[in-house]
C-alpha cells in the first residue's frame, strides 16, 4: 500500500484504541486474530459498518487462552473508540468507568471529556497512537492471504442496527461464558471449556433469539394431510415466523441468520449455534424460501471451519439433511433465478472438490425415493411428522 493511499484510509477509517493490552493477549476483529505484544494499542483504517471485536485472557506457560469476550460495533467513518483492559476480570472496563482523568491521559479532546463517552472524531492526537496501531487487514497479507474485509462483508451484509439490538440488547456485548438464551434454558447448550469472569448478572447479556419451533410447522386446527404437507414444506412456518418476529422483512431474518452465525463461529458461543441450525432447517425445508433466502447460506457454509463440515458431511446431521433439502427443493423449481442456480452450481461443485461428498448424487437418490423414504433423511425430534390416514 502506497503512502497516498494509505494517508486517505487514514482520514476515512475508524480507529479502535485497545490500551493496557497485556502481552499474548488474543485479540480479534471480524475474521481476524493475533497475539498481541507490548506495543500493541489498537487498529485502525476499520472501514465503517458493523465489526466485531473480540479478546481472550492473556496465554500463559501450559495454558490456553481464556474464554472470548466481545463487542458489535457500527464504526462511523472518522469514529475513535477507547477500550481499556482490565486485568482482574481479564476483559475491558465498562465505558461507565473510563472516568474524565483516564480520557485526559489519553489525549482526547475536552468536549469529548465531558461528555464522558468513549467516542469522538478523529484529531491530530491520534497521530500519536500511529506506530503502536495494527492495520485493519483490508488487503492480503503473509497472515492473512485472502483479504478478511470482502469475507467479512458478505457475512455481516444483511445485519443492522435493530438486529442487533434486538438479539444482543446489553449493548451488543458478548460473553462465551457468561451469555445465556432459551437454549441454555432448555439443556442444548454445551457447557464451556474455560471459565470466564464472573462480574455482571447472566441475564444482563442474555442473548434473544426469535423463538422458532420446527415442530409446531402447520395452523391450529390442520387436518391430518395438511399437517403432513407442511411438516415437510415447512412455508406455513416461514411466513409466521417472519410476520411474528421479523415485521415481514426478509432481510431482518437473514439479519438474526448471519448474526446468530457470528456468534457461534467467530463469538465461539454455542447458543448461536443452535438459532443458527433452527434458521438453517427452517430455510432449506422451505420451497418459498429459495429466491430470497438461499444465497445467503452459502456464504455462511465457504466460512465454516473444514473439521466442522467434515464432521457435519460424514454423519446423518441436520447439515446434511438440510443440504439435500435445500438443492432437491431447488431443482424442483424449473424457473429458479439464474442466481440461485448458480449459487447451488458453485455449493455442489464446491463439497465434491474439497470434500468429496457427492450430494447431487445423494439429491438423486432422494428424488427417486418415496416421499417418506426421502424426507426420513431428517431423524431425531425435528424429523417432520408424517400422520398416516
Amino acid at each position: 500500500m502506497d503512502q497516498e493511499t494509505a494517508n486517505a484510509l487514514f482520514d476515512k477509517g475508524a480507529f479502535l484504541l485497545f490500551l493496557d493490552a497485556p502481552e499474548n493477549l488474543e485479540f480479534g476483529i471480524d475474521l481476524a486474530t493475533w497475539t498481541v505484544g507490548p506495543r500493541f494499542k489498537g487498529i485502525k483504517i476499520i472501514p465503517p459498518g458493523l465489526h466485531f471485536v473480540y479478546y481472550s485472557g492473556a496465554n500463559r506457560p501450559g495454558q490456553s487462552g481464556g474464554v472470548r469476550s466481545g463487542f458489535f460495533k457500527f464504526f462511523e467513518s472518522q469514529e475513535i473508540v477507547v477500550k481499556r483492559w482490565d486485568e482482574a476480570s481479564e476483559d475491558v472496563f465498562p465505558d461507565s468507568a473510563m472516568d474524565l482523568e483516564q480520557l485526559g491521559r489519553y489525549r482526547l479532546s475536552k468536549s469529548h471529556a465531558q461528555s464522558c463517552s468513549s467516542v469522538r472524531r478523529v484529531s491530530t492526537h491520534i497521530r500519536d497512537f500511529d506506530a503502536n496501531l495494527g492495520i485493519y487487514p483490508l488487503t492480503a497479507t503473509a497472515h492473512h492471504p485472502t483479504p478478511v474485509y470482502p469475507r467479512w462483508l458478505k457475512l455481516c451484509s444483511r445485519i443492522s442496527t435493530k438486529r442487533v439490538g434486538r438479539v444482543l440488547p446489553s449493548g451488543g456485548i458478548l460473553n462465551a461464558a457468561e451469555a445465556e438464551s432459551r437454549f441454555s434454558e432448555n439443556g442444548l447448550r454445551a457447557e464451556p471449556k474455560g471459565k470466564g469472569p464472573a462480574k455482571v448478572d447472566q441475564h444482563a447479556l442474555r442473548i434473544e433469539f426469535a423463538l422458532i419451533d420446527l415442530k409446531k410447522s402447520f395452523p391450529v386446527g390442520a387436518t391430518g394431510s395438511d399437517v403432513t404437507k407442511y411438516s415437510l414444506d415447512k412455508s406455513f412456518l416461514l411466513r409466521k415466523v417472519l410476520q411474528d418476529h421479523f415485521e415481514n422483512d426478509h432481510k431482518e431474518l437473514l439479519g438474526e441468520l448471519q448474526l446468530s452465525f457470528i456468534i457461534f463461529l467467530v463469538g465461539q458461543t454455542y447458543d448461536g449455534f443452535e438459532q443458527w441450525k433452527t434458521l438453517v432447517q427452517l430455510i432449506c425445508m422451505s420451497e418459498e424460501a429459495l429466491e430470497t433466502l438461499g444465497n445467503t447460506l452459502f456464504v455462511e457454509f465457504v466460512e465454516c471451519p473444514e473439521d466442522f463440515f467434515t464432521d457435519a458431511i460424514t454423519s446423518d446431521s441436520f447439515l446434511r439433511a438440510s443440504l439435500v433439502s435445500l438443492v432437491a427443493n431447488a431443482r424442483a423449481r424449473p424457473q429458479a433465478p439464474p442466481a440461485l442456480r448458480s449459487a447451488i452450481d458453485g455449493l455442489v461443485e464446491g463439497l465434491l472438490r474439497r470434500f468429496r461428498w457427492d450430494l447431487m448424487g445423494e439429491v438423486r437418490l432422494r428424488e427417486g425415493a418415496d416421499d417418506e423414504e426421502a424426507w426420513g433423511m431428517e431423524e431425531g425430534e425435528d424429523a417432520p411428522v408424517v400422520v398416516e390416514l
